[in-house]
Formats: structure tokens, sequence, C-alpha cells
């Protein structure tokens, strides 16, 4: 009867470690999308990223490398969302500050200032 329990807690344990591993590695950021939306956390106001600004940004976002810092508990305030829509759904990520980001529960740092990869992006959109 021991010996089912410790097995038991070794596969329990074993899973959760792998699933905590590719958490870890994943990227918060999708591949591609058929929409963007980003949304100013302090003016409310909304832009839809047009084709090639829309490239571009996924470009930038899949040369940033980012680490899990922590579990998100709620959202208050932010400078940007940012709405990724595809055929399969919505996923949305929100941009605290130039460094830190959420996405689904989890907390994330980049290794580049995301808000200007972000209006760098919106203003060669407004042009």
């Amino acid at each position: 009867m021991k010996k089912k329990v410790i097995v038991i807690i070794l596969i329990v344990f074993a899973l959760v470690s792998a699933a905590g591993a590719v958490i870890a590695v994943s990227s918060p950021f999708p591949e591609d999308a058929e929409k963007i939306e980003i949304q100013n956390g302090n003016t409310g106001e909304e832009f839809v990223l047009d084709e090639e600004a829309k490239a571009a940004f996924l470009k930038g976002l899949s040369e940033t490398d980012t680490r899990v810092s922590g579990f998100r508990i709620f959202t208050a305030g932010y400078q940007y969302k940012i709405t990724f829509s595809s055929g399969i759904g919505e996923k949305e990520i929100v941009i605290k500050n130039s460094e830190l980001l959420e996405s689904g529960g989890l907390m994330y740092k980049g290794d580049r200032d995301m808000i200007t990869l972000i209006e760098g992006v919106l203003s060669e959109n407004k042009q």
C-alpha cells in the first residue's frame, strides 16, 4: 500500500514539473493573428494595425525573449492592452510597463522596452 502511494505522489510530481517547464519556456505572444488591436490604458484610444504594421509588430514580438516572473491575481491599470484575434479566438496581453506584461494568469518580464516597440508601430500605423 505504501508503495502505491509513493508511486502516485511521484507521478503527480512529475506531471506538475512537466507542466511548469512548458509554461516557463512558452512565449505569451502568438505567432500570427488576423487582427491586432491595441488600446491605450491612459486615454482609452484604440488602434487597429494595418497589414504592414501588423507584420512589423509580430516580427518585433517574435524577437522578444520573455520569462515567467510570477502569477497574476488581478489587473489594475495598464499602459497598453493588446488583443490578437484569429480564427480560433482572441488572446489578450496587458503591458504594465516597459518590461512587465501579463497574459493568461501569468506575469512575464521581457528583454526589450515594450512601450517603445508599441509606440513605434503605432506611429508607423498612423502614417
